[in-house]
């Protein structure tokens, strides 16, 4: 207890009975007695227990009550709990700094450290900031009706990513033209989101525009549509055109349209079955197939061989697997590594490779491929194989039907030449158009006899006057030396071919006196048949020249029964080397007699009898044309007669009822060694028939000069 003096009672008597501090004193207290040091509390009849002064102290003082309902606030940084209210209207809170002010919040406790932050948050940041400090988290803004923006601001929304980092968007209605703007806080490089009068959207960058949404579809800005246009669009519809594409994991086609179709690193092989595998047993050397909609559906069979290739992107090969295929379970191979040609082992197959069957050894039409490649050592080609009945047989080139591109690896075989570049090869071709070389060619071009088919020696546009050409009716025209023949075939011990040039033909091959061989040899080049020359006058009138070989050999001058015939000279000698030698005079027919039967033969039959028969001799030569003669008469009624060949009639019927002999004179045709000259007679009845002087006429050359001759002198 405080004791007040007694002096101080005396000089201010009015404090009797008062507390300190000119508190009354509680009834009863002594005065001059005060409670101890703090705040003294009394009982209502005595001083009780002080308390602490902790006014300077917010948190504690609060524990006695809700100081701030009653205006209280300290001066310096109390912490405070529960819900604060401030009540007001107008400027009803203001965070006034020297050069910069925030909030900060601690949702966590004072120990929790602070979360974030809201103002300005350095003397040297101008933006007003909304910051989340929390790792991997953001701000959320829950607006009902949305946020709303000052129009008449050029900036209006920024976020950034941090107090001194880059803005990630920001949003201005520039040019009444809604946007939203993502860059750097420095301003460098900023890239838009835009909307457009006609409602579509654009994406730029800087001032450059790189894609637009428009009318539901997602395209470059430029695009353009087809396989000549250019960049990409994605339609709303689903459409989708792009200029390339890579797929790194699967994908599935409902139908695939492949206008072209290339494949980077290694080769392709199209056949019967393929399959893409999920997972390899390699203790029982079996692998399961990837069946992506569950339909246990497999296109490989027993005894399918199989290949499994995989490069990497460098060309460095991973893989190359080879074998064939024993079992077939649902999607399961059972896979055979120790076939003849087999390669690699399953421990080298790996889940996401692709296994290609490449033949069959017992079924024919799965013994049939398609291989295509770009890296293998004579690439690039395309080849087309059949009866691929072994894995040997893949590289068998007598499998080969067709192959183009680099045709090295038909080096020498079949019809390639060593050394044959690119081309094509194949054991048919069926072309509808033309082969053009740079100044030989073939056409289909054209239906009337002149269109040309084959020209060398000039270009296309000029085949119709090349030096060698074939036009449709198959007229050879050749300016140059055309040769027949090589000089590889042998004739009567030499070499030889034949030349032609203009009206020129001569041996060309043979450098010796063996020449021209005409009319050696017969049908299809054999020795059956004898063949006859004929030289032509040019005008299709006269034969000036014959030769014919038979059982009896000719040569003949001139042609026979015509005003322009020949006079025939025989300059070189006619001997006897052969035995009888003969030559064809005959000139043509006339009435001259060159044989006749003249004696009368008779007959009364009413039905044709043979009365004379005049048989050709075997030198007459082929097809000459004879002028026969005959006299008929009858004794009292009427006589018939008609010349035959060989038992056929062949001239005209002749009939009298003179009792004189009345000639008759008949040209015939056809008449060959051999044949038979006969003329038959008939009567009627009461008559008897009478023919004489049965007779073959014409003209013979006589002037033959006897070889042997002299002058006396």
């Amino acid at each position: 207890m405080t004791t007040v003096s007694s002096s101080y009672l005396s000089a201010f008597p009015e404090k009797k009975n008062q507390g300190p501090r000119g508190w009354p004193g509680p009834p009863g207290s002594v005065i001059g007695v005060y409670p101890g040091a703090g705040i003294a509390l009394s009982t209502g009849s005595a001083w009780g227990s002080s308390i602490t002064n902790n006014s300077t102290n917010w948190n504690t003082a609060y524990g006695w009550g809700n100081h701030a309902s009653a205006g209280y606030a300290s001066l310096a940084s109390p912490a405070l709990t529960g819900t604060v209210t401030i009540t007001g209207n107008a400027d009803i809170l203001n965070l006034v700094g020297t050069d910069h002010c925030y909030f900060q919040w601690y949702p966590d406790g004072g120990g929790g450290g602070r979360k974030a932050y809201t103002g300005f948050p350095s003397a040297s940041d101008d933006y007003f900031t909304i910051a989340n400090e929390i790792a991997g988290k953001g701000v959320r803004i829950l607006p009902r009706l949305g946020i709303g923006v000052d129009p008449s601001s050029d900036f209006n929304l920024d976020v950034l990513t941090s107090l001194n980092h880059a803005a990630l968007f920001r949003a201005r209605p520039a040019d009444d033209l809604a946007s939203i703007e993502f860059g750097s806080k420095a301003g460098v490089a900023w890239s838009h989101i835009q909307g457009l009068p006609d409602g579509s959207i654009a994406f730029q960058n800087g001032t450059v525009e790189k894609m637009r949404l428009t009318s539901g579809n997602l395209q470059e800005p430029n695009f353009i549509s087809g396989w000549f246009g250019n960049n990409w669009q994605i339609a709303e519809e689903g459409d989708v055109e792009f200029m390339n594409m890579i797929i790194r994991g699967s994908a599935r086609f409902r139908e695939l349209i492949i206008d072209q179709l290339a494949i980077l690193s290694g080769s392709q092989l199209l056949s019967v079955a393929r399959g893409k595998i999920l997972s390899v047993d390699t203790v029982n050397s079996k692998v399961t197939l990837d069946d992506p909609n569950n339909k246990g559906a497999c296109a490989f069979l027993a005894n399918d061989f199989f290949w499994i290739k995989t490069v990497d992107i460098d060309h460095g090969l991973f893989s190359d697997c080879r074998g064939q295929i024993t079992n077939v379970t649902g999607v399961v191979l059972t896979l055979n590594f120790g076939v003849a040609g087999a390669n690699g082992a399953i421990t080298d197959v790996a889940k996401g490779d692709v296994v290609v069957q490449r033949g069959n050894s017992t079924t024919a039409s799965r013994q049939n491929l398609m291989y295509t490649t770009v890296s293998d050592a004579d690439a690039p080609f395309r080849r087309t194989m059949t009866g691929v009945d072994s894995l040997a047989a893949f590289n068998d080139l007598d499998n080969v039907v067709s192959q183009e591109g680099n045709l090295a690896s038909l080096d020498s075989h079949d019809i390639i030449p060593a050394s044959p570049g690119y081309g094509y090869y194949s054991t048919n071709a069926y072309l509808k158009g033309k082969i053009v070389l740079p100044s030989a060619g073939m056409t289909n071009e054209g239906s009337s006899g002149t269109d040309i088919r084959i020209w060398a020696g000039d270009s296309y546009a000029n085949r119709t006057t090349a030096p060698f050409r074939v036009d449709q009716e198959g007229s050879l025209t050749a300016t140059g030396v055309a040769e027949l023949g090589t000089n590889s075939v042998s004739v009567l011990g030499a070499s030889s071919n034949v030349a032609i040039q203009g009206p020129d033909i001569w041996e060309n091959a043979y450098n010796g006196s063996n020449g021209l061989h005409i009319n050696r040899l017969g049908y299809n080049g054999g020795a059956t048949q004898y063949k006859q020359l004929t030289v032509w006058d040019g005008k299709a009138t006269d034969k000036l020249f014959v030769v014919a070989g038979d059982t009896t050999n000719f040569i003949e001058l001139g042609n026979e029964n015509n005003s322009r015939e020949l006079d025939v000279s025989i300059v070189g000698s006619i001997q006897n080397a052969w035995g009888v030698q003969f030559i064809y005079a005959y000139g043509g027919v006339s009435n001259n007699v060159l044989i006749s039967w003249d004696s009368v033969a008779t007959t009364v039959s009413t039905a044709y009898v043979k009365l004379k028969t005049l048989t050709l001799g075997a030198y007459l030569k082929p097809n000459r044309t004879l002028r026969l003669y005959f006299e008929l008469k009858a004794s009292s009624n009427t006589s018939y007669a008609q010349l035959y060949r060989n038992g056929v009639p062949v001239g005209t019927e002749r009939s009298t009822s003179s009792v004189v002999y009345v000639p008759y004179y008949e040209d015939i045709s056809g008449w060959t060694a051999g044949d038979a000259i006969e003329l038959y007679v008939k009567s009627t009845a009461g008559n008897t028939a009478s023919v004489q002087n049965f007779r073959i006429c014409g003209d013979m050359i006589t002037s033959i000069a006897t070889e042997i001759q002299a002058t006396a002198s």
